[in-house]
């Protein structure tokens, strides 16, 4: 996951300098990497969210186990 996140920030400063480079000084080729580096951006991005989406569900799953359980020691000690 953190792999994907240092990606993302070294692309986005990548993509951000060939957009510089297009705007400013009309670098055709700075664009071509450019147009390459946001369609990069949006495959990595997805990526990033499956990974956050995962996450997410073990963390709720785990929390989810966890109140089951206790409400098992409980219906146990009550009985």
């Amino acid at each position: 996951m953190m792999d994907n996140y240092a990606a993302l920030k070294n692309l986005i400063e990548d993509v951000s300098l060939d957009l510089d480079k297009f705007y400013q000084q009309n670098n055709k080729a700075a664009g071509v990497r450019a147009r390459k580096g946001l369609l990069e951006l949006n495959k990595l991005s997805q990526a990033i969210r499956k990974d956050i989406l995962q996450k997410r569900k073990s963390t709720f799953d785990l929390k989810e186990k966890n109140r089951m359980l206790q409400n098992d020691l409980r219906s146990e000690v009550f009985e």
